[in-house]
């Protein structure tokens, strides 16, 4: 019977080490930002990813409290998180954060607490960095904001012009020798103008739903007639 050379080998063999091994090599090659805690909060690793985004090395995360990288407006909330995490909820949420030049950035946070390598509890933050999401959708709801303005500036120029111009019209041709039914006529086509300017601009302030119709050189305005005002 032949002896397997590589037995004792295989006998003496540390899972321990293996596994803190493949835990570090998992770690460290992750493309997802990955950020280790205690239980007070203090950054005890970082992998190389969360630094690439958050722009600091890992030697000046290490040591420190979360608090160096979360945004002052979400301060308040950290304690709490913490506390979370500690009765064994997980936590998923989307955080305004900083990076080391002071720039904002957006961070979606998975979070949960596990055993660290050592045995000690700590909190394990998955973080993804979804900055350029947030400012394309910023950048969206802006130019859909914009365009409403516009269709909403059309609408008002195209509306108001022909009152406007009846009522200059008008104006311009009164004069001290008009007998007293002329100048009660104009008169009187200028105050319906103004009553239907008063009228659609008193619809314009309330409106609560509203469509669009094509206009001059393919843009579109609002369209007034359609649109529901909370007067109606």
């Amino acid at each position: 019977m032949h002896n397997n050379p590589d037995k004792k080998n295989i006998s003496s063999f540390n899972l321990k080490d293996l596994d803190e091994k493949l835990y570090r090599v998992l770690f460290e090659l992750s493309p997802t930002g990955l950020l280790l805690e205690n239980m007070n909060g203090i950054i005890i690793d970082v992998n190389p990813a969360f630094c690439n985004s958050i722009g600091y090395k890992k030697e000046e995360l290490v040591g420190q409290s979360v608090d160096i990288l979360v945004h002052p407006d979400a301060l308040d909330q950290v304690s709490e998180n913490i506390n979370q995490l500690k009765k064994g909820n997980i936590l998923k949420h989307h955080e305004k954060s900083l990076r080391k030049d002071g720039s904002i950035c957006y961070m979606d946070l998975h979070e949960s607490k596990i055993s660290l390598p050592d045995g000690k509890e700590g909190i394990l933050c998955i973080a993804n960095d979804v900055t350029e999401k947030v400012k394309a959708e910023d950048n969206r709801i802006q130019k859909e904001r914009m365009e409403g303005v516009l269709e909403l500036a059309g609408a008002v120029c195209h509306e108001l012009n022909q009152p406007m111009t009846v009522v200059s019209v008008n104006s311009e041709i009164i004069t001290p020798e008009m007998d007293k039914k002329q100048l009660t006529d104009k008169l009187d086509a200028i105050k319906r103008e103004i009553r239907k300017m008063g009228k659609i601009t008193r619809k314009l302030m309330h409106i609560t739903r509203y469509e669009t119709r094509e206009y001059l050189n393919g843009r579109k305005i609002l369209d007034i007639d359609k649109s529901v005002s909370d007067e109606d």
